[in-house]
């Protein structure tokens, strides 16, 4: 059943795709600190 499960995406870069991940978690931080803090943004 597994090997009809075909794709034709490229693979993914995995050094690029973590540093995607971390601008967002960066990102979503920043955001959090300025709601708990009153900070205006």
């Amino acid at each position: 059943m597994l090997d009809r499960l075909i794709t034709t995406a490229p693979p993914k870069n995995r050094e690029a795709e973590a540093l995607k991940g971390w601008a967002r978690h960066e990102k979503r931080m920043e955001r959090e600190v300025r709601i708990r803090t009153g900070a205006a943004g």
